[in-house]
């Protein structure tokens, strides 16, 4: 359960999900969204969502091996902050029928995420990790 681990962790996981986005638009609107169709500006968001996720993915994935610090603690941090934020959003969607059940995983991945990254977050105040 150390930091090294986590960013490990959210690493591997943001990239997946923005490669998925980059490539795969309409096998994620199938999977997770109750209106499969996607217009062209809709498939242009998500490819570009999708990059900015394979970006973060591979920061974080190189965040990994640095020392402690006030830079990594900032990754940690805005890892919890967005997984904490991604499971509420995403349990509401599914609860008003915006996306689909098949979501649900989605929301136990980043909400497991999330607290763990709060678990180090509270561990540990300094500004290392």
């Amino acid at each position: 359960m150390t930091a090294k681990n986590f960013l490990t962790a959210g690493g591997l996981v943001a990239l997946f999900f923005g490669i998925v986005l980059i490539f795969a638009q309409d096998t994620f609107a199938k999977m997770v969204l109750t209106d499969h169709t996607l217009s062209v500006n809709a498939r242009a968001f998500i490819t570009n969502f999708g990059m900015v996720l394979a970006g973060v993915g591979i920061g974080t994935l190189a965040a990994r091996n640095s020392t402690p610090s006030a830079g990594r603690r900032g990754f940690v941090i805005q890892f919890t902050v967005a997984c904490l934020l991604l499971a509420c959003y995403d349990a509401y969607n599914i609860i008003k029928g915006l996306n689909s059940a098949g979501e649900w995983g989605v929301v136990a991945i980043v909400a497991a995420l999330g607290l763990w990254g709060l678990a180090l977050l509270l561990k540990e105040r300094s500004a290392s990790l």
